[in-house]
């Protein structure tokens, strides 16, 4: 099994002389892209630190057991989550902003994703972000085009990922699962495209 290359960078910087917390959730290495974090818990201990008080962060071992719904690592939309913000995560935070981000299950054509639940925007196949758990792993297939590649031209790629990886790069403390529960409340049924 080969396991996607992600991470989260966290920059803590000031600007105009206040504390800000940036974010990079980049997976391909080759640029960074920061912007403003909305773990709560990250900028609140980075305030405290910048006024001259002790920080704390929350007790990540109890944290993650409390009942945030973290049973339901199973669910579809949750795990459409953790996919779309690894795979193309500004791509995926715009959709859901717009309102155009849908989640479906089951996708019941033939072909190499049948029987996969799926994201997308609704558009062409580069759209759609198709993934499939057994157990731990997720198995992502996708359509990107090489360069001079059309959409019809472009294979399918296949990844693999693990929940707990997941979970570990996205929902770890209240802050990233307030921030992650709200984007699968977000998440609109494909129905709803139409």
């Amino acid at each position: 099994m080969t396991l996607g290359a992600s991470h989260i960078t966290y920059f803590f910087a000031f600007h105009d002389g206040q504390p800000i917390v940036l974010v990079d959730e980049t997976t391909n290495g080759d640029y960074v892209q920061a912007k403003e974090t909305a773990n709560k818990d990250l900028i609140n201990g980075f305030n405290a630190i910048a006024a001259g008080k002790d920080a704390s962060m929350p007790d990540l071992d109890k944290d993650s057991n409390e009942s945030d719904d973290d049973d339901n690592d199973e669910d579809t939309k949750l795990i459409g989550v953790f996919v779309g913000l690894l795979k193309s995560g500004d791509w995926f935070k715009d959709g859901l902003k717009d309102g155009h981000m849908y989640y479906g299950t089951d996708w019941d054509y033939k072909g190499p994703v049948d029987g996969y639940d799926y994201i997308t925007a609704n558009g062409d196949p580069t759209s759609y972000f198709w993934f499939k758990q057994d157990g731990d792993d997720i198995t992502v297939k996708f359509v990107n085009p090489g360069k001079g590649q059309s959409v019809a031209e472009a294979p399918m790629k296949t990844e693999h990922y693990t929940v707990s990886r997941l979970k570990q790069d996205y929902y770890v403390n209240s802050g990233q699962k307030q921030e992650v529960n709200g984007y699968v409340k977000a998440l609109k049924p494909v129905e709803d495209a139409n």
